[in-house]
């Protein structure tokens, strides 16, 4: 992918803010693709291979400080090489982030500088609506705009009334899509535009690939067929990339997350994702009702009126657990005490 022919980084979706952001000398370059510690990054001289500069590579430098894909960094191109040093990371217009899997409390970037948020995911028989609720709380707490495709529509025959049944439960776009066929593909340009950046995220086998090649009308993307047995899709994606499409308008693939995890800073993104549960906590007697078994609870009365759902409350309540544990476990712990042996 490595080439030396000039580009123009409007393109890529260059904005007057990033450049503003440089210091003198420096130049800039958009992260295009990104595997561990590797990188490429669209430059004007072309796609160069990144390597970061000594002071990221340090182990207390924190993850959100080093690139990801869709950053803007400073650079300082090796002259006769197709390389960059990357110096630092532009500020950020969005971040996309989770809480790495496993016990660890570390976040983990997914992407950066996007507009639009595209929650993939399947209406077969991996349609999981809790992991939506969790994939709808990232993206709202990035800042993105959002929405929701539903693909694999030629296995689901009621595809069009679940996509108008979840956008008014949600409040987002929701739109079904069959990539092999182009079925609802056209929906799609309308969403975000020129030199804007959209980002897929979902579970591995849930079509993103698949889709990025159906926009880019070629095969650039790895894919793999569903599986017999339980209709899921294979892991094929294992890097993070930034597209551009015919259109103008680019989009980043990234690989399928087995879990997603929230972290404390999710929760304005809950808020936001359960809205219609945020709106009838206004009415509660008390300011910081856990909505349980407080008196005087809007939500509780909601809910046993029947205008709110049992498994919409429940998924609400679990998260905010998960945002509580998370934030009991990243507070600063108190510094041990040696008692002296007597």
């Amino acid at each position: 992918m490595s080439q030396r022919n000039t580009i123009s980084l409007r393109e890529w979706g260059l904005r007057p803010e990033f450049e503003q952001a440089l210091a003198p000398g420096e130049l800039i370059a958009r992260v295009v693709e990104e595997q561990k510690t590797r990188y490429l990054v669209a430059a004007e001289e072309g796609i160069l291979r990144g390597q970061l500069a000594g002071k990221l590579l340090r182990p207390s430098v924190d993850r959100l400080e080093r690139p990801v894909v869709g950053d803007w960094v400073a650079i300082r191109p090796l002259q006769g090489e197709s390389k960059a040093v990357i110096l630092r990371v532009l500020p950020r217009a969005s971040i996309l982030r989770r809480k790495a899997a496993g016990e660890t409390e570390a976040i983990q970037p997914l992407a950066a500088n996007v507009d639009l948020t595209f929650i993939v995911t399947s209406l077969n028989r991996e349609f999981n609506e809790k992991r939506l609720h969790r994939y709808l709380t990232v993206a709202q707490e990035a800042g993105t705009r959002t929405a929701v495709l539903l693909t694999k529509i030629d296995l689901a025959p009621e595809s069009t009334s679940n996509a108008r049944a979840l956008s008014e439960k949600y409040g987002v776009p929701c739109v079904p899509v069959c990539a092999l066929s182009g079925e609802g593909l056209a929906n799609l340009g309308a969403l975000w535009s020129c030199g804007e950046t959209a980002v897929f995220v979902g579970s591995s086998g849930v079509g993103k690939s698949t889709l990025v090649n159906a926009l880019l009308g070629r095969l650039e993307q790895e894919t793999a067929a569903v599986r017999d047995d339980d209709d899921r899709g294979r892991h094929t994606t294992t890097s993070r990339r930034l597209l551009l499409l015919p259109n103008g308008a680019l989009v980043i693939d990234t690989p399928g997350l087995r879990e997603i995890q929230l972290d404390a800073g999710h929760a304005e993104g809950l808020e936001k994702s359960f809205a219609a549960i945020t709106e009838l906590a206004r009415g509660c007697r008390f300011a910081n009702c856990a909505h349980e078994t407080e008196p005087g609870c809007a939500v509780k009365a909601a809910l046993a009126r029947g205008e709110l759902e049992e498994e919409q409350y429940a998924s609400y309540l679990k998260l905010r657990r998960d945002l509580g544990s998370s934030e009991r476990n990243s507070a600063p712990r108190p510094p041990r005490i040696e008692r002296k042996r007597k």
